[in-house]
């Protein structure tokens, strides 16, 4: 979506548009008018926008035309590390901002107001202030100004950062180092100024103090920035003058800096050709990638007149495109999968069409010549009429709704504007559809056609082995491509669109059942039974925005899961969803399925069956002219599963690459699960490395079986359906579809769930784990206070909570003040309903030098909190963030908020509380039950440790 944002923010037309050309009528580059600009003498430019109806929020940003492509070859994430650095110590905020936002409660803003972005051409700092506050609105511009001029860049922050900076890459990569060297190879075979990121850990940490002081002089200069205020603020004239006393006085240096023409050294670069070998424990995935490049799409009408209608028909020729590309590989054991995008838009790399591949080693050529005879199709013999406009009717929709009191609106058209000097308006949106509905088929049949790509500038090749069969020759491949394109072939056929999922014959089939009314004793919530005992509750309300925000959302569970079967059955269990998901739903296959719910809101991937240890169920969502679509999809689903061989073993390599590919943590993951299996939880499906290796214990016919009895029976089934709808409108659809999945009689009752309150041996006790993929050599370190409690204590769980957020702000603050490479933290306490259990502490993923010094800083953490009081300040930072995830009114998808809160009172037997009840009980709590709760649970009786060594895991009490 932000691409499509990005694409209006690029289009802005003038307002007289005439004749079917609709062309630019100026090239002036243009701002609205309703947004303040300035310029002070040192070259630095001013924003301010006013939006009333963003309440007191405001958005504050300073934008640095500086980004990575100005390094040097010797400055390896130089740019980045600067980001970092203005987080640290500065002249106003000689204990860092975080630290100073902390102690001034009055501010009432938490750690989460501040943040910092580096990309290929800028750097964004983000401080996100109250525009009814003068005094936050300084604060922020102070901050921007010490980012100006004001860094401290001292030698020992400096040494320490690099720790937080590789932290942050490992967090970033999923610990996948060679996916990650692999991608800047990449990277730097096609764009010159990417600076090379080979033998990164030793670049980091050989990184000198002075070489960053010299970046930092060299390139942060006034001319080169704008601070940008939207929000509320009724009183533009008082901010202004204060961005003006503030930034007046900064200077530029006094020698000229010379920026790389990174867009003129990459057009001018001879064609690229280059093969080379991935690295080889790329975890387990052989697959080879294949990048191309045609440069310079736009040719001869760069910055024209043209730019703006020119990028409209090359996005829909790319959407349309990569609909063909995907449409002919819609098919099992498809052996690559390939995409199409403009680099400006998807990422500021210099103007490109690129085309990336993963092909199925040994397939390599006959993915090119399938790629490239659809290219060369769609330029041949374009598109019908009847798919021109739908297609130009989904564009249209991506570019609708888009709300004008929404801060990011603007803020993405200043930083557009700034950066990239493109027009910006707030009309343009309107135009640009205007535009679109009057754009005609002969005119975009015209302008593929004269794209005449041919053979491409640039291509990278990496394969996974040395084998020579799988060598690549220049000329050899850019002929395969060129013959792919040039080929006759005949017009494109669109494929058949199903137009129901049931006949109305197997409709009429279905008979509506009886229904028992039930009081379900709370507002807005309808409880009632069908014939087959399925339970249904229905919450009907009107939902603040987010995702779900015009859908319903349906979520049917029931309390059984794989940990009621054999142990032998388990793997068959939890992959049986996405297995027989994969073959289809009812007399459709998944691809046919997919290509008629593209004409509904029905989203493929959020139809998502499951059977986790403990549970088992399905999801969906849509909206509500789909309803009866939603349930149809449920019925057939679980009641017509398709049994297919090569449906299996299409998901068995599917499967694999998957998981292999996941840029997740395997120690991570590995570390999670062992820890909820030593204290006796048993909700997860595993880690990732188990479940790779449980691929093999995969049997089909068991799975089938599995699924039929589990999700395809009514008994135990609830269903909860929350949405803005009108109950008398759904009730006798549930019942027609609901009410007709069948009771089967399996002794589902006496399948025994390891739902219980575990016996845990006395703390403290020690856990060493082995370790999965030793790539970092960091250390993956854990404590948990684990002790038994009362479910529907509620305001013990909320101090609880309280608790867990202190320690995470306290771990975080290790970062600056002690200087320890800490850049996520992981903590918090919670009461598990699962176990009946607190369960309190972090898990850290930790360089092995700062591995002692971390854990003895936590441990005097804890102490602390047992015999101190902390203070106001740092009691009032945790519960903002405690209270922004628990007032429903500051979350995006309330209607997923809403069907999660009825499906924690139904599926524990918790007593509902209301969400102001829970707001205002946060309020109340005091550094007081801070300690008093540190007491209750921080015990050595109650320690768990975990960390992972290279050695076989074992257990010491």
């Amino acid at each position: 979506m932000k691409l499509y944002i990005k694409l209006i923010l690029a289009l802005f037309i003038s307002s007289h548009i005439l004749g079917q050309e609709k062309l630019l009528t100026e090239s002036k580059v243009q701002l609205d008018e309703s947004i303040r600009q300035g310029k002070l003498k040192n070259g630095m430019n001013y924003f301010i926008k006013n939006l009333p109806a963003s309440n007191n929020k405001l958005a504050m940003r300073l934008y640095v035309k500086v980004g990575r492509y100005q390094q040097q070859q010797d400055e390896f994430e130089f740019i980045h590390f600067l980001e970092h650095m203005a987080f640290k110590k500065t002249n106003n905020f000689p204990d860092g901002i975080f630290q100073y936002l902390e102690e001034n409660e009055n501010l009432n803003l938490s750690k989460y107001a501040v943040n910092g972005h580096t990309g290929i051409n800028h750097t964004e700092y983000v401080f996100d202030g109250n525009s009814d506050d003068f005094n936050s609105i300084k604060t922020g511009l102070m901050w921007f100004k010490d980012i100006v001029d004001g860094l401290a860049l001292e030698a020992e922050e400096i040494e320490t950062e690099k720790g937080v900076i590789i932290q942050e890459t490992i967090m970033r990569s999923g610990d996948n180092f060679p996916k990650f060297y692999n991608d800047l190879k990449l990277q730097r075979i096609f764009y010159p100024c990417v600076t090379d990121g080979s033998n990164f850990l030793g670049k980091i940490r050989g990184i000198k103090t002075q070489a960053i002081r010299n970046f930092y002089t060299k390139w942060y200069q006034p001319k080169d920035m704008a601070i940008v205020l939207v929000g509320n603020i009724p009183d533009i004239e008082r901010v202004e003058k204060k961005i003006r006393s503030v930034f007046s006085e900064t200077e530029n240096n006094s020698h000229q800096v010379q920026k790389n023409n990174c867009d003129s050294l990459f057009l001018k670069r001879p064609p690229q050709f280059k093969t080379f070998v991935k690295e080889t424990d790329e975890r387990l995935n052989s697959d080879s990638q294949i990048n191309i490049l045609y440069r310079s799409t736009k040719r001869s009408i760069k910055r024209s007149n043209l730019e703006a209608q020119w990028k409209m028909q090359f996005e829909l020729f790319l959407m349309i495109l990569n609909q063909r590309i995907t449409e002919n590989n819609r098919n099992y054991h498809n052996f690559f999968n390939a995409l199409c995008n403009h680099t400006e838009n998807a990422n500021r790399f210099p103007d490109a069409l690129e085309i990336k591949l993963s092909v199925e080693q040994g397939k390599e050529r006959m993915a090119l010549e399938d790629v490239f005879a659809d290219i060369g199709q769609l330029i041949r013999y374009g598109v019908s009429e009847a798919y021109f406009e739908k297609a130009k009717n989904e564009f249209s929709k991506n570019l609708q709704d888009k709300d004008l009191s929404d801060s990011k609106f603007w803020l993405m058209g200043i930083q557009d504007y700034f950066i990239d000097d493109i027009p910006f308006n707030k009309n343009q949106i309107q135009i640009v559809q205007n535009w679109l509905a009057d754009y005609d088929l002969h005119s975009f049949n015209r302008f593929i056609k004269e794209l005449e790509l041919g053979v491409p500038d640039d291509i990278a090749v990496m394969i996974s082995t040395n084998d020579p069969v799988h060598k690549f020759q220049e000329d050899e491949i850019r002929t395969l491509i060129y013959e792919s394109y040039k080929n006759p072939v005949g017009p494109y056929v669109v494929p058949k669109t199903p137009e129901s999922l049931m006949s109305d014959q197997a409709k009429r089939n279905l008979q509506e059942k009886g229904i028992l009314y039930m009081n379900s004793g709370r507002k807005n919530i309808q409880e009632f039974r069908l014939a087959n005992n399925i339970r249904i509750i229905l919450s009907s309300f009107k939902s603040t925005p987010g995702s779900l925000q015009n859908s319903i959302y349906i979520h049917g569970y029931k309390k059984l899961g794989a940990s009621s079967l054999k142990p032998e059955d388990y793997f068959s269990a939890v992959s049986a969803p996405d297995l027989i998901k994969n073959g289809g739903i009812g007399d459709l296959d998944k691809f046919e399925f997919q290509r008629y719910a593209e004409g509904n809101s029905l989203v493929w991937q959020l139809i998502q069956p499951y059977i986790s240890n403990l549970e088992s169920g399905i999801t969906i969502s849509g909206s509500e002219k789909d309803f009866e679509k939603m349930l149809q999809t449920i019925f057939l689903l679980l009641t017509k599963p398709i049994k297919n061989e090569k449906v299996f073993n299409d998901w068995l390599k599917d499967e694999s690459k998957k998981l292999n590919n996941a840029i997740a943590n395997i120690n991570d993951s590995y570390m999670r699960s062992s820890i909820e299996r030593l204290t006796g939880n048993y909700t997860l499906r595993g880690d990732m490395v188990e479940r790779l290796q449980g691929l093999d214990k995969v049997s089909y016919e068991k799975s089938y079986d599995i699924f039929s009895n589990i999700l395809g029976n009514a008994n135990g089934y609830t269903f909860i359906i929350t949405g803005d709808f009108s109950s008398s409108n759904l009730i006798p659809l549930i019942n027609k579809y609901l009410g007709n999945i069948p009771k089967i009689d399996n002794n589902q009752s006496s399948f025994e769930n390891l739902n219980k309150s575990p016996k845990l041996p006395k703390g403290p006790v020690k856990v060493e784990l082995p370790v999965q993929e030793a790539k970092t050599n960091n250390k993956q370190y854990a404590v948990k206070f684990i002790s038994p409690g009362n479910k529907n204590n509620w305001k013990e769980h909320i101090r609880v909570k309280a608790l867990g957020f202190v320690i995470y702000n306290e771990l975080y603050k290790l970062r600056f003040e002690k200087d320890l490479s800490i850049y996520s933290v992981s903590s918090g306490g919670q009461f598990d309903f699962n176990t009946n259990q607190y369960i309190i502490g972090p898990n850290l993923d930790v360089i092995p030098e700062d591995y002692e010094k971390i854990k003895k800083e936590f441990f005097k953490i804890v102490e602390m909190l047992k015999t101190d009081l902390i203070t106001e300040e740092a009691l009032s930072q945790s519960l903002r963030i405690l209270q922004s995830f628990t007032d429903e009114k500051l979350r995006a998808g309330n209607n997923l908020a809403k069907s999660q809160k009825i499906y924690d009172h139904y599926y524990y037997d918790l007593d509902w509380v209301d969400n102001r009840e829970l707001v205002e009980f946060i309020k109340t709590i005091k550094p007081e039950d801070i300690k008093l709760s540190a007491r209750k649970y921080l015990k050595d009786e109650n320690l768990w440790e975990f960390v992972q060594k290279n050695n076989t895991g074992k257990l010491e009490n």
